[in-house]
Formats: structure tokens, sequence, C-alpha cells
């Protein structure tokens, strides 16, 4: 990473409804699959919407494109890919068992690197959100981090029997996140995002259109 420059991500977060729902998912495997003497950490249910770094001084600069996105922008509604909830990277530490969504929903900026960076030129070597394997643009959202000696055999098909995760997901945020140290794995610690990621901007998306938001389901059992 060059002098003077941060590691920064811009999340879309969840509605508070569906916050919570995967949270709760996220918080039930982290408690589940500590017990193997490896400790899993908890975290903010986000997709990621790109990653670069920013040179130091401009977080303001960043913020007010943020903000200027946001206005535009409506609220995401993401469904997940037919077949494939959810889905496992093992060895990737940071996919390691996420949601893969599929492309209808997805704004431009998050799957064409030239409206990325059209949007937020402030940044520095931005990146779409991809699969760890294919390199291909897969908008998601992670349920466990992991980077331990186990890769949980059956720890898939335990979602699917154990929790209820809503689809589609409704975003309907944007927060600018930093990793203090400037490592995204400092979360593997297991401390938590509170003493390794901060947060460091939030702005609303633009108000769902009536129609948008009454066709928006709750969860649905999987």
């Amino acid at each position: 990473m060059p002098v003077g420059t941060s590691r920064v991500a811009l999340w879309l977060m969840p509605t508070p409804r569906h916050r919570e729902q995967i949270r709760a998912v996220i918080e039930g495997l982290a408690a589940t699959y500590s017990s193997y003497g490896h400790q899993v950490p908890v975290f903010e249910p986000h997709a990621t919407l790109c990653t670069g770094t920013l040179p130091d001084g401009d977080l303001a600069e960043l913020s007010s494109q943020v903000d200027a996105f946001c206005a535009r922008q409506r609220q995401v509604v993401l469904a997940a890919s037919k077949g494939s909830i959810p889905r496992q990277r093992k060895g990737r530490w940071s996919q390691f068992l996420f949601i893969p969504f599929g492309m209808d929903g997805v704004p431009p900026e998050m799957r064409d690197i030239a409206a990325l960076r059209s949007a937020f030129p402030v940044l520095r070597d931005p990146s779409l959100a991809t699969d760890a394997e294919t390199g291909e643009v897969m908008p998601h959202v992670s349920l466990l981090y992991h980077d331990g000696p186990s890769d949980f055999p059956g720890i898939a098909s335990e979602v699917g029997r154990n929790y209820v995760l809503p689809d589609p997901v409704v975003f309907d945020e944007v927060q600018v996140v930093m990793p203090r140290s400037g490592d995204w794995r400092d979360i593997l610690s297991g401390q938590g995002p509170a003493s390794s990621w901060d947060a460091v901007h939030t702005r609303s998306l633009a108000q769902a259109t009536e129609t948008a938001a009454n066709t928006s389901p709750g969860p649905r059992a999987r």
C-alpha cells in the first residue's frame, strides 16, 4: 500500500430488519464454531460495494462522493443466486461462507469498474467485489470469516437447517469502513469489528418508491 494512503471499503448495509436477521446467523455460527479452539469473529452484515485505497486527508472528499451516490441511488434489492445458499470458499478467509446474489438490481458502480471510478474518483486502485476463485463480479453477504485449521464440514447444510435468511435482501445505507491497523485480516483476531474496523461515514440511500417498498418481501425459510 502506498505511503500516505489508507485501505477503505464502501459497504451496502441491509435494512434494520434484514440486518438483524443476518446478524443472528453470524452470531450463531460464531458461538458454535468458536468452540473448536479458534475464535470466529462477529461482524456487521454487509455487501461490499467496492474496496480501494484513500489518500490521507481525503476522507471528507470521499464522504461527499458517497453522499452524492446515495442521493441518486434508491434502495438496493438483491436476490440470492438460485440453488447457492450458502456457498463456501475453503481457504478464502473473507469468503469462507457467504450468500451470493444474482446481478439483477445491482447498481452500475457495483458491477462496472468504469462506473465505479466515475462515482468515486478519489479512490485509488478501486476494486469490485469478486469471487475469490473465479475473479468474476459477485455481490455477496458473508456469514462467517475463518482462517483456522478446520474447514467445518457440513456448515453450509447447518445454516439451511437451523436459520432463516431474508431473500431478497434490501439495502438502505452505505458505510465507509477502514481497518484500524490497515489490515482487514485483523478481524480474525476474534476481538470484533469495534477493535479492528471503523465505520467512519454512513449515509442513507434515497427512499425506495412505494411500489418497490411494497414488493420487498420478508424472510423466507430455506
